[in-house]
């Protein structure tokens, strides 16, 4: 097979990216549970239950959403940037032939995750506005300030 060169490839479309996102959500669930398994044997061994069963919280209540979504987003972005960096492909990626790909063909830096990452969070939090921009300029605001495209590879 002649060798691929990125450039030439089309990039990916919104429903591609979707479709593959859906998958790798499907794996992304799996490792927040364990996260949580995790997190409830360490607090079981630190609080034990009393006879009644009882379990008292690790975290107070009120300072548990800023300890617990910070958890499972750093989760994911290490799930995502692990694959991002080795590979370009995440299980989703592969599924749907689409690869990660800088713009100038280096290899992707941790600075390139982390501002992807932010800037991903940032649209979702913007009712997704950076995720639809793919349907006005072809790449999302995450693509942009990472200078990355998710390119459609072409079958073997």
């Amino acid at each position: 097979m002649p060798k691929v060169l990125f450039r030439d490839l089309p990039d990916a479309g919104l429903w591609r990216r979707v479709a593959a996102g859906f998958y790798d959500a499907l794996l992304l669930l799996a490792l927040w549970f364990v996260l949580g398994f995790v997190a409830a044997v360490i607090e079981s061994a630190i609080n034990p239950p009393d006879m009644q069963g009882a379990i008292r919280p690790l975290v107070p209540e009120a300072l548990a959403p800023f300890v617990i979504l910070p958890a499972l987003w750093l989760v994911s972005a290490l799930f995502y940037g692990w694959f991002w960096r080795h590979g370009g492909q995440t299980l989703g990626m592969k599924t749907w032939r689409l690869r990660l790909v800088t713009s100038d063909g280096r290899p992707m830096s941790a600075r390139d995750v982390l501002v992807r990452a932010v800037v991903g969070t940032v649209s979702l939090f913007l009712l997704a506005a950076g995720f639809l921009w793919v349907l006005f300029a072809g790449r999302t605001w995450h693509d942009l300030a990472s200078r990355t495209r998710v390119v459609v590879l072409p079958k073997e």
